[in-house]
């Protein structure tokens, strides 16, 4: 019997960034290691603890770790599968995606994994939801259905709530906000249909820019509110969404760089760095007899 084993590892890592001269300054270095499989690490406001997803042998959960590496703590740990988890502003709470109720929604729940509320209803508006980005002063959030983006007023949130959807391109994309920018006043997210890419939108313009064709860019907003990182192949990219000019950052010798982040203090740019090792094996099955 011939058959393929392989080893998947995720892992945070990152490197010091000038703020001033946005280059970095020295070499990329792991804050965690072991095999676990974690995805979109986000530090916390204060710089503290990372949250991401962890994904387990039969559920995905919300976990968190110190900025040294150290110290993993559960966040939510049951059957669900609970992804696409941002910290709020203050650090307070994180918004995330989960199927506990039986469809996707967005869910709210305390950082030390206290007080989990249900923030959408599908069976209230007809429509799955997932992908929350909070906006910068943590009222309202931003998440997406099959067709369509919504704004929600989490300080309404409810039975009874209300969303404003989202405009949509001119030209029949259909665009996924990732991250909102420092200012409040741009979106950064992913073009999805009819093909893929990464871009902006503008609250002030109501226009919408593409800036990468690649598949799998995630643009994160610098504190600046002007530039963005995301990926491109094997690259973290540096983009200025006025000029529209971008440079290399950084490009891993080992490992997939995957969901690039700059901190609030605009000091450490990290992402998680994926590895896939696969071999062939052969097993020889012989009889008992």
């Amino acid at each position: 019997m011939i058959y393929v084993q392989s080893d998947l590892q995720s892992n945070i890592q990152g490197v010091e960034f000038d703020p001033q001269t946005l280059s970095i300054v020295g070499s990329p270095a792991l804050i965690t290691e072991g095999d676990r499989e974690v995805t979109r690490a986000e530090l916390s406001p204060d710089g503290k603890r990372f949250q991401m997803r962890l994904i387990r042998r039969t559920q995905d959960d919300i976990v968190t770790v110190a900025r040294d590496g150290t110290d993993w703590r559960d966040v939510t740990n049951d059957l669900a599968f609970d992804r696409y988890s941002r910290w709020s502003p203050d650090g307070r709470n994180i918004a995330f995606t989960s199927d506990r109720s039986g469809e996707s929604e967005i869910w709210m729940i305390n950082a030390d994994g206290g007080n989990a509320t249900q923030l959408t209803s599908s069976k209230a508006t007809g429509s799955t939801a997932t992908f929350p980005v909070w906006s910068p002063d943590g009222s309202r959030l931003i998440f997406s259905g099959p067709n369509e983006s919504y704004i929600l007023d989490v300080t309404k949130a409810g039975p009874d709530y209300s969303r404003q959807t989202l405009p949509k391109p001119a030209n029949g994309d259909l665009f996924v906000p990732w991250d909102w920018s420092p200012d409040g006043k741009k979106l950064g997210g992913r073009f999805r249909l009819p093909r893929a890419g990464a871009g902006f939108y503008s609250f002030e313009t109501g226009s919408f820019v593409r800036f990468s064709d690649a598949e799998d860019a995630v643009p994160s907003w610098l504190p600046d509110s002007r530039h963005v990182v995301f990926t491109e192949g094997n690259k973290i990219v540096l983009l200025d969404t006025i000029t529209l000019e971008k440079r290399d950052l950084v490009a891993p010798t080992e490992g997939s760089p995957r969901s690039p982040f700059v901190s609030r203090d605009g000091r450490l740019l990290y992402w998680v760095l994926h590895k896939n090792e696969s071999d062939i094996w052969l097993l020889d099955l012989k009889g008992n007899d």
